[in-house]
């Protein structure tokens, strides 16, 4: 009799495992809020990372980074004097370049630079649009999200 439920129970103990796996994390930068939201599929590489805007109409998604590795993000002033939310997105592992780069101008909610999906890096885009070198996030005292 017990054997026929198990299959149930077992969805239940998935759901109750996966959900505790994510995490999120806010900030504010210019005035705008920003949300990401780190799900971990099982595997400490094996990350979702969703970039949204937190708005009076609800959360509106700007990125989605399935590399699996390491998403970081930060509110970071430009030489201009505007701040610019800049997020890194990159695989896990040896082989995996560090160098991808987004950014959002908080005023428009405009994503301005995007990491390209493959393992290529616009680390010059990045500090193009910053008007200095741009920082490696994990590093960068003001990042909100998310620790390796």
């Amino acid at each position: 009799m017990l054997t026929r439920y198990l299959p149930f129970v077992f969805v239940l103990l998935a759901a109750n495992v996966f959900a505790a796996s994510q995490q999120v994390f806010e900030a504010t930068c210019s005035g705008a809020k920003f949300r990401v939201t780190a799900v971990n599929n099982g595997h400490p590489l094996d990350n979702t990372y969703v970039l949204s805007a937190v708005t009076v109409a609800g959360p509106r998604e700007l990125f989605k980074g399935e590399d699996g590795g390491w998403f970081h993000a930060a509110c970071i002033p430009a030489k201009d004097g505007k701040s610019i939310l800049l997020f890194q997105s990159y695989c896990g592992g040896s082989g995996c370049l560090e160098g991808k780069y987004g950014a959002v101008e908080p005023s428009s909610l405009k994503v301005v630079l995007r990491p390209s999906p493959k393992n290529v890096e616009n680390n010059k885009q990045a500090s193009a649009l910053l008007g200095f070198t741009a920082p490696h996030l994990g590093n960068y005292k003001g990042t909100f999200c998310c620790g390796e």
